[in-house]
């Protein structure tokens, strides 16, 4: 049974932040009693286990706002995706909330079941963003696309430097939910687990010849003069961090590069970032150049290559998803 895109369970969603502030009975009527249901707030202190919890204090806190004069009807959806498959639906919102102080950004995910045929929410999760520097105190990549800004704004900087050319494979890592995965295991463990990540890149690009160029919270730039060497390496490290518990995604392109002192910049960088970019979770994807210079290699699996649009960059690309052809564990 595939996913699909539910204009339904985007209407219920909008009907949801409509109702809490209008209608109560039909905010309530739209949330799941199952025993299952739980309810995050943005508060630190707000966790429900049960609907009857979760009800109670939204009816509260919506009297609340209102005595004060709170302007609940002035949320604006910013983005709204709804997807389901079979009886299970799930959603993602990002919401700008207007208060007597300025604006509020609001994150909205949700979990929704099809009882009696009404999708009924059985999981709600706020939260209020805010930078990663003030919650884990150092700063961390958020995309890919923030490493690949970093080496364009190299690039804009160099102007008159001496730089030299050379041909190069370039490997992005990216871990992937990195955000997510911090908020979940807390500041000392996220710290303890990126310098982990950084060891273990750091260890596999020097076993196979390559050179750390870059680490940027939870990514990095690493480059090879050996597409073979490149793809070991990525694969070695694949593994690696899948058996620490979390997972990357890897991109890989060869091609002409600038070097400017310890930097390496040019197309084929942003195009190896970009590639990563649109890597899957646990996937090492290269270019077709990549997978037509490595060829037939002992203990890699080239897969089938797929047309692919990247951010920034004309036309599409053949990429192709490579992996280890150890049996997993």
């Amino acid at each position: 049974m595939s996913v699909i895109e539910s204009p339904e369970i985007a209407a219920v969603m909008r009907r949801i932040g409509w109702a809490k502030a209008r209608d109560f009975d039909t905010y309530s009527n739209l949330i799941s009693d199952s025993p299952h249901f739980r309810g995050i707030g943005s508060d630190i202190h707000e966790f429900w286990d049960s609907a009857e919890k979760f009800l109670t204090v939204r009816r509260i806190q919506a009297e609340e706002l209102t005595g004060q004069g709170f302007p609940q009807a002035e949320a604006t959806i910013e983005r709204l995706e709804a997807f389901e498959q079979g009886d299970v639906g799930w959603a993602s919102m990002l919401l700008t909330i207007r208060t007597p102080d300025g604006d509020v950004s609001l994150r909205v995910t949700a979990v929704l079941v099809l009882d009696s045929g009404v999708w009924r929410v059985v999981q709600w999760h706020n939260s209020v963003p805010s930078p990663n520097v003030e919650t884990f105190g150092i700063e961390l990549t958020t995309t890919l696309d923030e490493l690949l800004d970093s080496v364009a704004g190299d690039a804009d900087a160099m102007g008159t430097l001496e730089a030299s050319e050379g041909t190069m494979t370039l490997v992005f890592t990216d871990i992937v939910d990195s955000t997510v995965m911090a908020e979940r295991i807390g500041d000392e463990a996220w710290v303890a687990l990126v310098h982990l990540h950084e060891s273990d890149i750091r260890r596999s690009t020097a076993r196979h010849g390559g050179t750390v160029v870059k680490m940027l919270g939870d990514g990095s730039m690493l480059a090879f003069t050996s597409a073979r060497a490149a793809v070991r390496a990525a694969l070695e490290l694949l593994d690696t961090t899948q058996g620490n518990g979390y997972e990357i995604r890897i991109g890989i392109h060869a091609g002409e590069v600038v070097r400017q002192e310890e930097d390496l910049l040019g197309i084929t960088v942003n195009k190896a970032a970009r590639i990563a970019s649109v890597a899957g979770a646990g996937q090492v994807l290269t270019s077709a150049l990549v997978a037509e210079l490595i060829g037939s290699i002992e203990g890699v699996v080239i897969g089938t290559p797929m047309n692919v649009s990247l951010r920034g960059l004309s036309g599409t690309h053949a990429l192709v998803p490579v992996e280890s052809d150890k049996p997993q564990t």
